[in-house]
């Protein structure tokens, strides 16, 4: 796995930031000053393991020694310093999370959640398992690892915490996990979603359970606008006109239910566009494709949709929270 320069240097400025030591004093890790630092655990778990996907206690006591010269430290050690080191990590990767929401969400888009019961994001991830558990948790097939699951993660940015995490089975898209996360958020909360969790009866039950959502809006989505009291269906680049958009759409072919929302869009700096476009076309590049014009336009603004109110959410704010994902 590489890892980027930006990346590690980001890491070793944490592991020099004395708030570590306060949590390490908060969870009891730190009770004497001999023995492993908690900034060895830290750099030991997030990059000293990441080639190792079954680490052992040996392993795991060996790049603790790596780590910290002048440390001597048993298998036997780790293991009974593991509970403690596990809620080390937990409250690390909190205050890195809310660190994070602090630079992704300005002032005074974080001021204005508070309107909301609360604001959850979420998103999953696949972790590979050993080969043993594939009747209990089968793999994605092909050349991929034959087991693995799938952790569906949801995190509060109001109480900078996990409401949720659960265990689910690799396959399959993350669509299928919308009739529990429904059940994950009460009326009055605001739930942000990335394109896999893409469904428009998900987001009319959300809508319909008093509860709002925040999502990015697929490429290949149906939308029409009203005009004349008539719907007339529209191209999204169509609505794209200035610097700022903010309109109602309705999204779905129109001898079915349509979803009924605002579409949000915010025009990126000359620069990000440039950047963004530039990167697509060395992608597309790759695979002997080209970008069309509507790609290409697209990949200048922020587009998200949303069932709050103008009142509640700016244009503005709305892509500035969608930036937590």
């Amino acid at each position: 796995m590489k890892i980027s320069s930006s990346l590690i240097i980001q890491f070793i400025r944490l592991f020099d930031n004395h708030k570590i030591m306060e949590i390490a004093l908060k969870t009891g890790f730190l009770k004497r000053k001999k023995g492993v630092l908690p900034s060895t655990i830290l750099k030991v778990f997030t990059l000293g393991l990441l080639n190792i996907p079954h680490p052992s206690l040996s392993q795991i006591a060996s790049k603790c020694e790596d780590f910290q010269g002048d440390l001597t430290i048993s298998k036997e050690a780790i293991h009974k310093r593991l509970e403690k080191s596990s809620l080390l990590l937990q409250e690390v990767f909190k205050y890195i999370m809310q660190q994070a929401m602090n630079k992704v969400i300005p002032v005074k888009t974080a001021a204005i959640l508070t309107q909301f019961k609360d604001v959850k994001v979420c998103d999953s991830t696949k972790v590979t398992l050993p080969d043993k558990l594939v009747d209990i948790y089968p793999g994605l097939g092909g050349r991929n690892a034959k087991s693995s699951l799938k952790i569906q993660g949801v995190y509060s940015l109001i109480s900078s915490g996990f409401s949720s995490i659960e265990l689910t089975k690799a396959p399959g898209a993350d669509t299928t996990y919308t009739d529990d996360l429904l059940s994950l958020v009460d009326k009055g909360e605001l739930l942000i979603t990335d394109l896999g969790y893409f469904d428009k009866t998900f987001f009319q039950n959300l809508s319909d359970k008093g509860s709002y959502y925040l999502s990015r809006i697929k490429k290949n989505s149906v939308v029409y606008v009203e005009k004349a009291e008539q719907l007339t269906k529209a191209d999204v680049t169509d609505l794209l006109k200035g610097a700022v958009v903010d309109t109602e759409i309705f999204l779905g072919i129109s001898y079915k239910k349509q979803l009924k929302c605002r579409l949000v869009a915010v025009r990126l700096p000359e620069k990000v566009v440039n950047q963004r476009r530039r990167k697509a076309n060395q992608k597309a590049k790759a695979k002997g494709k080209q970008l069309s014009d509507k790609e290409t336009e697209l990949l200048a603004w922020n587009i998200v949709i949303t069932n709050t109110t103008k009142e509640q959410l700016s244009a503005e704010a709305a892509c500035d929270l969608y930036r937590a994902m």
